[in-house]
């Protein structure tokens, strides 16, 4: 099992990472993206590779990451945490501060129509959702107050090259982003 058991798992976001375990596994995700010094973000205690750092709520806010220094990472990891933040342009320009040059963003996003079943905010699922996440913009449409292309905050990152987006069996958005020198 690449993921490990540390404590109490809450309902939410760390039965994602193990939902996305196995086709990670035969995808290759973790030898190809998971390899050196990496921090998963809001793991709940399911951290998404045995090895890497856990961060979350009892080790401080995740928009913030205070103490933990800028460019040490070579991946950050995230599976359902950016949707709580407050301000989650701030939180992703923090997480992508940590990753090294050529390092990896890894997120798993809950996806607006496939998770959350509801046009904007707030979630009738998880009241703690202050944001929905669709892959890209819809062409001619503005998203609604609350809802964000994945793409677009993506974009928003400075040295951003985007591998991918993708729709995952898991009713989330997976998208992989490296970090260019």
């Amino acid at each position: 099992m690449i993921g490990k058991l540390i404590g109490y798992i809450p309902k939410e976001h760390p039965w994602q990472t193990r939902k996305a375990e196995k086709r990670r596994i035969e995808e290759g995700f973790f030898e190809q993206y998971c390899q050196g010094h990496g921090i998963d973000i809001g793991c709940g205690g399911f951290m998404v590779t045995c090895g890497c750092i856990a961060w979350d709520v009892n080790q401080g806010n995740a928009q913030e990451m205070w103490g933990v220094r800028d460019g040490q990472f070579d991946w950050v990891h995230s599976c359902h945490c950016l949707e709580h933040l407050s301000d989650p342009f701030a939180g992703l320009r923090r997480w992508w501060d940590l990753i090294k040059p050529g390092g990896y963003l890894l997120l798993l996003l809950p996806d607006r129509d496939r998770y959350e079943k509801k046009e904007q905010p707030p979630s009738d699922r998880i009241p703690s959702h202050k944001t929905f996440f669709v892959p890209e913009e819809p062409e001619g449409e503005t998203l609604p107050a609350g809802v964000l292309s994945v793409r677009s905050i993506l974009a928003t990152l400075p040295g951003v090259r985007i591998l991918y987006i993708k729709y995952v069996e898991e009713y989330s958005i997976e998208s992989v982003a490296v970090k260019e020198a």
